[in-house]
């Protein structure tokens, strides 16, 4: 999922188990500035609150 909110970009990647995710160098070559961040079932609660 990707998020554009008063000019800044970030990307997440959403998991249901808590493995390690890299971020993808694709969005890192891409997008310099953006931020990524893993949303799964350990910190979904603070995604949607």
């Amino acid at each position: 999922m990707v998020e554009e909110s008063g000019g800044d970009l970030r990307g997440y990647e959403i998991k249901w188990a808590d493995k390690k995710v890299k971020t993808p160098t694709s969005w890192v070559n891409g997008y310099k500035n953006a931020k990524f961040q893993v949303i799964s079932k350990s910190n979904y609660l603070e995604f949607i609150t």
